[in-house]
């Protein structure tokens, strides 16, 4: 019976890990390892904590998000890194042992970054060293960074199956809820007062948050200097909305929406499947050459729009281009996020998401979200 008990463990766990996304995996002895003392450990940790890095406050806001084992960190809008999380047994202070699975900067990734923590109340106080894998002494150590971050209570949202809707600048919002893939999702529209447009929409909880997003499940259409319909045809607007340039895209979403923002993006991409996934699910059905269409289980219905650079219309159908909020760092440039049609042969490309910067000058498709 222990080989069949170990086959039922198995599956149970794999179904929990697939809910909460947190990739659990049953041990030697046959046990999730959501149920091993590691988890007893990192339950005070769970949740959003906001606050500041002490001494460096003008420098933003910082934000982490734990869920079971993986750290998120953004500082103010901008993802900073992914991590997995353990905590090694009989230390004092405690210690958070994060690997880091995804960042901004990749030259990072696979970096173990070693910190010391203490929970009080609401209040998490973290510290990492000076990058020399060794833990801090203690909270007031010199040389380190130092975060003094409280709990922030997430918004609460309904699950399962129902009727709801919501008013926005004076437009009802019906949604209609569903399950999809553990995630709960609702569609719905919304008009553009200043053209009477009417878009629409996707919603989804997100997982690390407990906070509802909405995002327009189409591109923008509005029309504002700087914008272009590809190839210049009126016509391609209709399906495929406006190409902007980056600061076109920061004057052209309606009253109550902004430019999703490249955390905002980062976030979404994660929550349907990561990079090497989410792109099956948010491309659309339609438009995508070669068979490289998505299965748009997401409801985003990312079309292929292409892109406007050096005076000219590029790749219609084979990739599709959307700007953020963000400036990448470099002069010039902007972060933005895109997905292909995969490619010849066995079409690698067909299910990834891609973040990359680019000049602000190049014409892109936009994607608000509601604020």
């Amino acid at each position: 019976m222990k080989p069949f008990r170990r086959i039922i463990t198995t599956v149970v766990c794999l179904v929990v890990a697939f809910i909460a996304n947190a990739g659990d995996q049953p041990n030697a002895d046959g046990k999730c390892a959501a149920n091993q003392p590691i988890a007893v450990e990192l339950k005070p940790l769970q949740g959003t904590w906001e606050g500041v890095m002490v001494g460096h406050e003008k420098d933003g806001k910082i934000t982490i998000t734990i869920t079971s084992n993986a750290l998120h960190f953004h500082r103010d809008t901008n993802f900073w890194w992914k991590t997995t999380m353990t905590l090694p047994a009989g230390t004092n202070p405690k210690q958070l042992h994060a690997t880091i699975t995804d960042s901004a900067g990749k030259d990072s990734i696979g970096t173990v970054v070693v910190a010391i923590f203490k929970v009080e109340g609401e209040t998490l106080t973290l510290a990492t060293g000076n990058g020399d894998g060794e833990a801090p002494k203690g909270f007031e150590a010199t040389g380190l960074n130092r975060y003094e971050l409280r709990k922030v209570e997430p918004q609460k949202t309904t699950g399962g199956s129902g009727l709801g809707s919501s008013v926005l600048e004076g437009h009802e919002l019906a949604t209609l809820f569903v399950t999809q893939a553990g995630i709960a999702q609702s569609t719905g529209t919304f008009t553009d007062s200043r053209d009477g447009q009417t878009y629409k929409t996707i919603s989804y909880t997100n997982a690390l948050t407990g906070t509802t997003v909405t995002w327009m499940a189409q591109n923008l259409n509005f029309k504002v200097p700087g914008s272009y319909a590809y190839d210049d045809k009126e016509s391609n607007r209709k399906e495929l909305g406006l190409l902007y340039t980056w600061e076109a895209a920061s004057n052209a979403c309606p009253k109550g929406w902004h430019v999703a923002t490249d955390s905002e993006w980062s976030m979404l991409v994660t929550q349907f499947g990561g990079m090497d996934k989410a792109g099956d699910a948010l491309k659309g059905v339609s438009s995508w050459i070669e068979d490289g269409n998505g299965s748009n289980s997401s409801g985003f219905d990312g079309l292929a729009g292409g892109i406007r650079r050096n005076g000219g219309y590029d790749v219609l159908g084979v990739m599709g281009f959307w700007w953020t909020s963000t400036p990448s760092g470099e002069e010039g440039k902007a972060w933005g996020w895109n997905f292909s049609y995969g490619g010849p042969g066995e079409k690698p490309l067909k299910t990834k998401a891609f973040r990359f910067d680019s000049s602000v000058s190049h014409a892109k498709s936009v994607r608000c979200v509601r604020d």
